[in-house]
């Protein structure tokens, strides 16, 4: 199997022939989704300009030992990506736990590099209760464009790992409400459901994830193999929330390009050219450019 950067060689038809394989399979495997991203947008992970925000289960049912686990394998697959604080090309990476309670690790501005951010100390709380909703809450609290963390022109990300989710008796917010409040907002929810914990992975978590974002792993360190591929999955799909961007607008083909090859794209390696925009539509030769393109009409940054 052919490595790039680092990973696997996964091309569209082997991520959905894996995919197919998996879905059709027992509880006791991975199943993944396939990537939806443009052909346009080829995926550049040492340029995705995403604003993330992991969200860890930290409860009770977790047991430390599993925990630990999604705690490397979240790092080691982030670390194959860019992690940091650099303007325009790097991720910036915040950090949040869960059970009953909510527990702030680090902030949007908190790793300078992928090596701070390798060296750092996740800890397990352990706790009773699954305040999934109120984490996606505080997810969407750094993420917001009111915070001096949040850059504007970076799409919102949360990435979360759950084993399942049960509704406590004493809790009035649902996660599928918050979630479908961020995602309303332009967010993009990834869930990695671990399913081998409590058997198949309950519907809360799909309907928390993006349509698409959703991936399922029966358990880390039972097949190396799944392991490797749901991480090269999970950076496909941090690649395709990267995608958000039109483009600019070439005049010699009278078509959209991507961005990412003009000196004015920001973010770079992160936009694309949209085929749900009508050519017919009037686009004003001050804004053919990413940056500057409106939200409203274009699906753009700004």
């Amino acid at each position: 199997m052919l490595c790039v950067n680092g990973g696997l060689d996964l091309n569209e038809n082997r991520v959905q022939n894996v995919a197919n394989a998996l879905v059709e399979a027992p509880s006791s495997t991975t199943s993944l989704p396939n990537p939806q991203r443009e052909s346009q947008c080829p995926c550049n992970r040492l340029t995705a300009y995403n604003d993330i925000v992991l969200i860890i289960e930290s409860t009770d049912d977790v047991k430390k030992e599993n925990f630990d686990k999604w705690v490397s394998f979240g790092k080691e697959t982030l670390a194959e990506m860019s992690i940091g604080l650099d303007a325009e090309t790097e991720q910036q990476l915040g950090v949040l736990t869960y059970d009953g309670q909510v527990h702030e690790v680090a902030g949007l501005k908190t790793y300078r590099s992928k090596s701070e951010m390798l060296k750092a100390d996740w800890a397990f709380s352990g706790g009773s209760g699954s305040n999934l909703a109120g984490a996606i809450d505080k997810g969407e609290d750094y993420l917001s464009t009111s915070s001096p963390d949040q850059r504007p022109t970076s799409r919102k990300v949360m990435l979360i790992f759950a084993s399942t989710y049960y509704q406590d008796p004493n809790e009035l917010d649902s996660p599928i409400d918050s979630a479908r409040n961020f995602k309303e907002n332009d967010g993009i929810i990834i869930v990695v459901g671990f399913g081998g914990l409590h058997g198949e992975v309950n519907a809360t978590l799909r309907q928390v994830a993006s349509a698409g974002y959703f991936l399922q792993i029966a358990a880390l360190g039972a097949n190396e193999d799944d392991d490797a591929v749901a991480k090269e999955t999970i950076i496909q799909l941090l690649c395709a929330a990267n995608c958000f961007c039109p483009g600019d607008f070439d005049d010699n083909t009278n078509k959209f390009v991507g961005a990412s090859f003009s000196p004015l794209g920001i973010p770079n390696g992160g936009c694309f050219w949209d085929s749900t925009i009508s050519p017919s539509l009037p686009i004003p030769d001050d804004d053919k450019t990413c940056a500057v393109l409106r939200y409203d009409q274009y699906q753009a940054v700004k």
